[in-house]
C-alpha cells in the first residue's frame, strides 16, 4: 500500500497573494500572548540608594544582586534553618482562610475540589481539613514539605491548587534568636538606609544601630519548597513598601500596577494571611500570569507587567499597591520587611524631596550619604 497522495489544487481556485495577506495577519493576531518587560537588575557594588527612590516614585520593582553577606548565607540554608529553628512553633500561612472555604464547599462545587485533590495529591477533603487542623513545630512543617518530592506541575486555575504542600509565612524572625542575630550582624543596608530617611521624614528619633535591630527582629520569613505558591495574584490592602531578601533558593515574581487589575480578573474571594488584623483582606485576581489561560482570560494579553527571578543573596523591591504574583523556583528561605504606614513611602519620599533625592540618579541628602560596608566579621 502507498499513501493516498493530497489531492492538486486548481490553479485557478488557489487564494491570490494580496487577498491572502490579511487572513495572516489575522493569524498572527490570534496568537499574541501576555508580554512581560525584564525587572531591572542592579549589582550591589553599582547600587545608588537613589536607584531605589527613583524606582519607588515610578511604582516599578527593582532587584539588586549580591546583597546578603556571603557568611549569612552559608549560615541559613534550606537545610539549616530547620537544624538552627526547628523546635519553634510554625505558621502555614493562609490555612485560617482556607479551612473556613473548605467547610463552605457544597454540592456540585464540594465534588469538583474534592475530585482534584484526589488526582492531585491523592487525598480527601477530610483528610486535608485534617493537615490544616495540625499544630506544627518548623521541623515538623519542613517534613510535611519535604514530603511531597520534586514538584513539577504548570496548573494553578483553582483554589485547591494552592493547598499543598503547605507553605510558612510571615514567621517573625524574633521567634529565632539565631536568625534575628544573624540579620542584626550582617544587615541589609539599602533597606537600613531606607529606614533611616523614613525616619527623618517622619521626625523618628531612632538611630542606625537601633533600626539595624529592630529590622533584624521584625523581618517576616516565608519557608516553601519548589514550584508551590503562597497566593495567587493579588494586590496587598494593607498599603505597604515590601522588600524580600532571598537566603535561599529563587523566586519569580510578576508585578503589575494597580491601573491593569481589570484585565487580570479580580476575583470575588479575598484572603487574610495570619499577620493581617481585623477585616483587612488581599485583593485576589483569578488570572494566571505565569502559565495563562486565554480562552478564561483573554483580556491578560492586554496587561503590562514585569517579570524576573529573584535568586539567593538578592534582594527585590515590590512596589507599595502593585498587583504581584510569586512563585517558588526552589527549596526557599526568604526574609521580607512590609514597611507599613498606610501610605505608599517612596512616592511620599519623592514629593518631599525632589531632586534632593533623585538628582544624578544618587541621594544628596546629608542623612544618607555615603555607603556603609558590610560587617566581615564573623
Amino acid at each position: 500500500l502507498t499513501p493516498r497522495s493530497a489531492p492538486s489544487v486548481p490553479h485557478h481556485s488557489r487564494v491570490p497573494p494580496l487577498l491572502a495577506a490579511p487572513i495572516l495577519l489575522v493569524l498572527v493576531a490570534d496568537t499574541a500572548a501576555l508580554t512581560l518587560a525584564p525587572i531591572r537588575r542592579v549589582r550591589i557594588e553599582e547600587f545608588k540608594q537613589g536607584m531605589l527612590y527613583e524606582h519607588m516614585g515610578r511604582g516599578e520593582p527593582l532587584i539588586v544582586e549580591g546583597v546578603a553577606h556571603p557568611k549569612l548565607l552559608r549560615r541559613w540554608t534550606f537545610a539549616k534553618f530547620f537544624r538552627h529553628c526547628g523546635n519553634k512553633k510554625a505558621s502555614a500561612g493562609v490555612r485560617d482562610h482556607v479551612q473556613s472555604f473548605v467547610a463552605s464547599l457544597k454540592g456540585e462545587e464540594r465534588l469538583v475540589v474534592r475530585k482534584r485533590m484526589r488526582e492531585m495529591f491523592n487525598i480527601t477533603l477530610e483528610e486535608y481539613s485534617d493537615i490544616l487542623s495540625k499544630d506544627y513545630t518548623v521541623e515538623e512543617l519542613g517534613k510535611h514539605m519535604r514530603s511531597f518530592g520534586k514538584l513539577d506541575r504548570n496548573r494553578f486555575d483553582e483554589l485547591s491548587d494552592y493547598a499543598l504542600p503547605l507553605t510558612m509565612h510571615h514567621w517573625h524572625t524574633f521567634r529565632c534568636r539565631r536568625l534575628a542575630k544573624s540579620l542584626k550582624k550582617y544587615p541589609v543596608m539599602p533597606i537600613v538606609k531606607y529606614g533611616l530617611v523614613w525616619n527623618t521624614i517622619m521626625g523618628y528619633k531612632e538611630d542606625k544601630k537601633t533600626l539595624i535591630k529592630s529590622l533584624a527582629m521584625s523581618g517576616h520569613v516565608f519557608l516553601a519548597v519548589n514550584h508551590t505558591r503562597a497566593y495567587p495574584l493579588h494586590r496587598h490592602e494593607q498599603i505597604n513598601e515590601n522588600f524580600q531578601l532571598i537566603l535561599a533558593g529563587a523566586k519569580r515574581l510578576v508585578v503589575f500596577n494597580e491601573s491593569e487589575g481589570a484585565k487580570l480578573y479580580p476575583s470575588n474571594w479575598s484572603a487574610r494571611s495570619e499577620y493581617v488584623s481585623g477585616v483587612e483582606r488581599d485583593v485576589m485576581y483569578d488570572a494566571d500570569v505565569i502559565y495563562p489561560d486565554y480562552k478564561r482570560h483573554p483580556l491578560v494579553k492586554e496587561a503590562n507587567g514585569m517579570e524576573g527571578i529573584v535568586k539567593t543573596g538578592e534582594l527585590v523591591y515590590i512596589p507599595c499597591d502593585s498587583i504581584h504574583l510569586i512563585q517558588n523556583e526552589d527549596d526557599v528561605v526568604s526574609v521580607a520587611w512590609h514597611m507599613m504606614t498606610g501610605t505608599c513611602q517612596g512616592k511620599e519620599i519623592e514629593s518631599r524631596f525632589g531632586q534632593c533625592v533623585l538628582k544624578n540618579g544618587e541621594s544628596q541628602c546629608e542623612f544618607n550619604s555615603g555607603d556603609d560596608p558590610l560587617p566581615t566579621t564573623d
